[in-house]
This record gives structure tokens, C-alpha cells and sequence, in this order.
């Protein structure tokens, strides 16, 4: 597992203490913990095909989108509500940000 890089990725979006812990619950089974990690570091290779730069990926992250899914709140604060299926519809609809 990757948790060092995620959490450092999390940091990086700009995610703070409390959103941190309740996109990474400490009492998730293992399977669970990987699903999540590999959630957010997917997420981050699709902003970084899409952002070259650090800020501009922090940014998208902490921006209210106008997307269908997202209706008008941030990435960040979606995938803190702590849902496992907020967090992978989220990977879903940046992933899909790539297809033109």
C-alpha cells in the first residue's frame, strides 16, 4: 500500500486534519484502506494530465464545479464526506475530464 504517498497527496489537494481522517478512516478494513488509495492516487494522475502544476491541481480540488456530480461544491469536500462511493464516483467523473 501506498498510505504515505496518499496522505502526502491529500496534503497536496489541501485537505486539512479532519477531512484527512474521515477520507482515510483509521477503522477501515484493509481492502477498504486499498480501494481509497487507489481512488486518490488515480485521481492525482489525472490531475496532473490535466494540471502540469501543483497549485493549479490544488486549486480544481478547492474550487465549487459545476458538474453534474459535484453540483456546485468542491472535489475535496465530496470525497470528505468519507463515502467510499463519493470518493470513487468522484475518480469516475475526473477520469472521465480526460475523454473529449
Amino acid at each position: 500500500m501506498n498510505s504515505e504517498k496518499t496522505h502526502q497527496t491529500l496534503i497536496m489537494w489541501g485537505a486539512n486534519k479532519n477531512q484527512i481522517a474521515k477520507i482515510l478512516p483509521s477503522d477501515m478494513d484493509e481492502q477498504e484502506a486499498l480501494q481509497r488509495e487507489q481512488h486518490i492516487l488515480a485521481i492525482e494522475e489525472c490531475l496532473q494530465l490535466l494540471f502540469r502544476q501543483p497549485e493549479a491541481r490544488k486549486t480544481f480540488m478547492n474550487s465549487a464545479s459545476k458538474g453534474v456530480f459535484f453540483e456546485g461544491r468542491k472535489p475535496l469536500e465530496v470525497i470528505a464526506s468519507g463515502s467510499l462511493d463519493d470518493l470513487a464516483e468522484a475518480h469516475r467523473i475526473i477520469r472521465s475530464m480526460l475523454c473529449i
